[in-house]
């Protein structure tokens, strides 16, 4: 298998189903790397890079609301087969917490409740704002996203609405009139960089230029920033000077990088591997206990920071940036 390791978009040669296995032979009963997309289906039905995204958040499903129970339940069946099961996208809060995947699932990515604390603190420390409205996008990591959001804000002071619209919906004229008039930033939590962008267009088209709007990781996008310096965003740690994010950008002639942290999900299992067969060979355990032990250094990282796991599979520091747009291009603030 061939994989270009920042490279999510269509036609990229991933295997059926989303997962790609360690190398072969003995080794490829080892552990599982999850990366989460089936380019094979997105060629077939024309989906594109963008329903990818809502895949990755569904555990490789492309099944809509049913997605998180498969996120939630993909590792769990991994577990009777001892595998280990790092992932580079899933960020359901509960997965590394509720203990059935202990020692077992590992994440390189930064869990919803990470980048609900980044976005609250940014929009009532920074921006001191006082009235938000959030529209989720009904799907599943949108709503836990926004419920999280909306809890924080309210713990401090802020007057939160909430709407929710389909991420089929192109014409949002009624949805953008039931926002008040007096509200300061408008919160989408959506995966959709051209949904972002319209709605943003039709805001500016009935006199709302002026309303603030932030999105989530899955809005990082130039479609979403172009819109202009009232647009702001997060996303997962990224070192956007990283010689292989400048590499990967030259290549592809873009700034797709939502495949990042499963970049670094493959680095933390091929390290495993090797760390397991010093001795020439490797079971499924030493491989799982080598994953536990993984470091690797702020300066090997793409992501910009240290690489080690907690007692629960997540990694020990996992911030989300706030991103501002100016002149178009997202910026980091915060």
């Amino acid at each position: 298998m061939r994989q270009d390791p920042l490279d999510r978009a269509p036609g990229a040669d991933y295997r059926p189903g989303g997962l790609a296995r360690a190398a072969a032979g003995p080794l490829g009963e080892v552990l599982c790397v999850e990366l989460q997309q089936d380019a094979q289906e997105e060629v077939q039905t024309g989906t594109g890079r963008y329903a990818a995204r809502r895949r990755e958040r569904n555990g490789g499903s492309g099944q809509g609301r049913s997605g998180p129970r498969l996120e939630c339940e993909r590792p769990r069946r991994r577990r009777p087969g001892r595998l280990g099961w790092v992932s580079g996208s899933a960020t359901n809060t509960q997965i590394t917490l509720d203990g059935t995947r202990t020692g077992f699932f590992f994440r390189t990515v930064p869990p919803d409740s990470s980048q609900s604390k980044s976005v609250t603190g940014y929009i009532t420390g920074t921006l001191k704002l006082k009235r938000v409205y959030i529209i989720d996008d009904q799907e599943a990591y949108s709503t836990g996203l926004a419920d999280e959001v909306q809890a924080q804000l309210q713990a401090k002071g802020v007057t939160v609405g909430r709407d929710g619209v389909s991420q089929q919906q192109s014409d949002f004229t009624s949805l953008i009139n039931k926002i008040p008039r007096n509200t300061q930033l408008v919160y989408l939590p959506w995966q959709l960089p051209p949904k972002g962008k319209a709605f943003g267009q039709q805001m500016k088209s009935q006199g709302r230029a002026g309303v603030k709007l932030m999105g989530s990781d899955g809005l990082f996008d130039p479609l979403f920033s172009s819109l202009g310096n009232n647009v702001y965003d997060s996303f997962f740690p990224l070192n956007p000077a990283d010689k292989r994010v400048a590499a990967f950008k030259a290549s592809h002639k873009g700034t797709e990088l939502f495949g990042a942290p499963s970049y670094v999900a493959a680095q933390v299992v091929a390290g495993a591997i090797d760390r397991a067969c010093k001795n020439g060979t490797a079971t499924r355990a030493e491989v799982r206990a080598q994953i536990k032990k993984t470091s690797i250094a702020a300066s090997a990282s793409l992501l910009g920071l240290k690489v080690a796991f907690d007692k629960h599979g997540d990694m020990v520091k996992k911030p989300f940036g706030i991103y501002h747009s100016v002149k178009g291009v997202f910026v980091r603030v915060a």
